[in-house]
């Protein structure tokens, strides 16, 4: 039916076409169609590369940058902490602890202000507790650590 209704109207069964008949619009249309397939083709792939869905591996120079910025974000991290003062500032109702008899204040020191006898003290509660499970990751030094 739907043959007949393109012969009475005119316009070729589409399978019994042939390229003789087509007429030189047709052939520039279908081709500015595959260009255009193309170029869209090549479009997707710059934008997987760039949005970082490609499967290209970063450069060692992009891995030390990207590492580098990590490192100095870390640093800033820290530099903060330090700048801020007292950290435990935001936390005042739980510096103190009074139960069953026992009478507790948390302080906040920085390490150079703490004598040394406290410092002393800190440094081996935190070996006894952390160094078994420094070792088994990055290692201890004493050194390192007492800074």
């Amino acid at each position: 039916k739907q043959w007949y209704q393109r012969r009475v109207r005119g316009t070729p069964h589409p399978k019994k076409t042939n390229k003789s008949q087509s007429k030189p619009n047709d052939i520039i249309n279908l081709i500015t169609h595959r260009k255009q397939k193309e170029r869209n083709k090549r479009e997707d792939k710059t934008r997987e590369m760039s949005s970082g869905m490609g499967s290209r591996k970063p450069s060692k120079k992009e891995q030390r940058k990207a590492e580098n910025e990590q490192a100095q974000q870390a640093i800033a991290v820290i530099k903060a902490a330090y700048n801020a003062g007292d950290l435990l500032a935001p936390f005042e109702p739980f510096r103190k602890y009074e139960r069953n008899g026992l009478h507790l204040r948390i302080e906040f020191f920085h390490a150079k202000s703490v004598e040394g006898g406290v410092f002393e003290w800190m440094f081996e509660v935190t070996k006894k507790n952390m160094q078994k499970m420094y070792e088994e990751v990055w290692g201890w030094a004493d050194g390192r650590k007492r800074k």
